[in-house]
This record gives structure tokens, C-alpha cells and sequence, in this order.
């Protein structure tokens, strides 16, 4: 059971347990098992803990979908979901913040508070410390206060002001243009933020080798963490558009990734980029073959990407025309 929903009765809250590998399914079905239950009641605030969660099996839009369904499902019944997420495992942070931040942008029926552990829960609730004792013996462990924390709650009530550990950061985003592809090619490496991520895009086009229909590769494969809300990329994405859009460019904008961290960013990216009108097509691809299999390149055309970039295994199943 990777994925349990509890009623609390005696504080009136919905606790929700996710151990393991946890599909957005399973998460679905024991809430919606839980709204069936007679003693639930509209309303009440829903604790999820995610202490235990190893990974989450859910892409941007079923993510999307998942929260629309909860929002509308709670609408529908004249409440609001308050909803707070106890101390994500650092694995499913990327996920968790995600979730936050398209919660925020929709703007209805539901908040999230994430949180470092149950004490800010009782906080938050309003309940008394002895209302502890009605969560689960494992939830009654007070040592996270003593260790670093990797999500800064959003809350203003704080047990201890825990620095979030800093990540080096060493050219998180390289760009060059592969003549004579000609492709531009961007390695993002490491901790990268949106400012970064729009800087390389200003950078590229002050390059004199670079014109208006270029495709674009996009290496995720070393990307280890984003710092992207939402909202940001929402508009980054729409300006994108528009300006291919104006310039009268159909572009190929390849997105190549392998860890989960890059595969969210890759979906939230091409999900906004489909909403817009434009002429850039976003494709998330596992390796740099199959570029020149949609492009109609030359297989030699591999040999003007990095090193690293050339593995053929995957030619077996897809290779191109030529």
C-alpha cells in the first residue's frame, strides 16, 4: 500500500501516508476512498507525509489533471482544500515544488503549506501539542528539527531557521553553435535557474553565427537541480513563442534528458509551449540520434556534438533516411 488516507476524527483531519515508489493513481484512488468515508466532512485540511517517499510516477500534465480534479471535486462542494506536505523526501523536492507552484498559479480552492515536520503541523492547524499523539508513532519524532531541511517552508512559523545546504554552481549552461550542422547545442550542468536559462537564450542571439530557424538541442542529461516557479516559466515559454512566432520560423527545440529532475522540467516546458501559439515544436527525446532522425540528417552529422553525446545504441530501433 504505498499510498494510505486516514481520518483523523478526533482533530478532523485527513492524513495521507506516501512510501515507496508512488504512482499519481494510487494517490487518487485512496483520497477519493476517503471522501466516500462517512465520517469525512468537506473541508477538512489533508496532511500529507512524504517522509518515506522514494519517487513520484507522474509527468507535468497528470499532475496538472490531478490537481484540477481535486480543486473542482472540493469546488463542487462549497470547500477549500488546505493542504500541507510534511518534510519531502530530497528526492521528490523538485516534484513537490512543482505541485506547489501550479497550485499557486491556478489560484482556487486549494493552498499548500510545506513544512519541515508535524510540530509546524500543530502549528498551522492551531492544535494543541498534545494532539500529536493522534498521528502515527512515526510521526511523532522531533530529531528533523535538529537536521538541515531541503525545503524552506512557506509558513511563517518556523521551529529553527535551518540553512537550505548551497549548491556550487560552475557554468550551469553552455551554448554553441554546431557548424556546420547547423544546430545550437546548450549542456546544462548542475543547479540552474530561469535567469541563467534566459540569459544563455540573449546570449545565443547576439552570437553573429546564429540566424533566425536554427534548431535547438538542449542537454539535460547533467541537469541535477532547477530553480523555475511556475509563473516564470509560463511567461519565458509564451515569449519564446511569440518571438519565433514574429521572426515566421518553424523550429525543432530538442529537449535530451535521463533523471527525473530534467524530465519535469523538459514536460512543464513543452506542456506551456503547446499552450501557446507559435511556431517552436518542443520533442523530449533520449538520445541525439534520434535528432537526425526527425531532422533527416546524416548519421555523420553526430560527429559535431561533444563526445559524450555520440552513443549509437539506440540507431538499432530508429536511424535515418540517409
Amino acid at each position: 500500500m504505498p499510498v494510505t488516507a486516514k481520518i483523523l476524527p478526533e482533530i478532523s483531519v485527513v492524513h495521507v501516508v506516501c512510501s515507496g515508489h508512488v504512482k499519481a493513481e494510487e494517490t487518487r484512488q485512496a483520497l477519493l476512498k476517503c471522501y466516500a468515508d462517512p465520517a469525512y466532512r468537506w473541508g477538512m485540511p489533508e496532511v500529507s507525509d512524504m517522509t518515506q517517499t522514494l519517487s513520484v510516477d507522474a509527468g507535468f500534465e497528470e499532475t496538472m489533471d490531478f490537481i484540477k480534479e481535486f480543486q473542482c471535486l472540493h469546488a463542487d462542494n462549497n470547500s477549500s482544500l488546505r493542504l500541507l506536505i510534511v518534510a519531502p523526501a530530497e528526492q521528490v523536492a523538485d516534484m513537490v515544488k512543482m505541485f506547489s507552484g501550479i497550485v499557486a498559479a491556478l489560484e482556487y480552492h486549494m493552498t499548500v503549506d510545506v513544512v519541515a515536520g508535524y510540530p509546524e503541523v500543530l502549528a498551522l492547524l492551531e492544535l494543541a501539542p498534545d494532539d500529536l499523539a493522534h498521528f502515527p508513532e512515526f510521526c511523532r519524532n522531533e530529531s528533523h528539527l535538529l537536521q538541515p531541511i531541503y525545503w524552506p517552508a512557506r509558513c511563517a512559523y518556523r521551529l529553527t531557521d535551518c540553512p537550505v545546504p548551497a549548491i556550487v554552481k560552475t557554468m550551469p549552461i553552455e551554448v554553441e553553435i554546431l557548424t556546420p550542422a547547423p544546430l545550437v547545442y546548450s549542456r546544462f550542468t548542475g543547479s540552474v535557474t530561469l535567469e541563467e536559462f534566459a540569459n544563455s537564450s540573449q546570449s545565443l542571439h547576439g552570437n553573429p553565427d546564429f540566424y533566425p530557424g536554427m534548431h535547438m538541442v538542449l542537454d539535460m542529461r547533467a541537469l541535477e537541480d532547477f530553480d523555475v516557479g511556475f509563473d516564470e516559466m509560463k511567461a519565458f515559454t509564451a515569449n519564446i513563442q511569440k518571438r519565433h512566432k514574429e521572426r515566421g520560423e518553424a523550429v525543432f527545440i530538442f529537449i535530451v534528458c535521463s533523471t527525473e529532475q530534467s524530465h519535469w522540467l523538459a514536460e512543464m516546458f513543452r506542456s506551456l509551449s503547446d499552450v501557446e501559439d507559435g511556431l517552436a515544436q518542443v520533442e523530449i527525446l533520449h538520445g541525439f540520434p534520434d535528432i537526425l532522425a526527425i531532422l533527416d540528417l546524416p548519421q555523420e552529422t553526430l560527429q559535431y556534438f561533444p563526445e559524450d553525446c555520440r552513443s549509437e545504441a539506440h540507431l538499432l530501433t530508429r536511424s535515418s533516411t540517409h
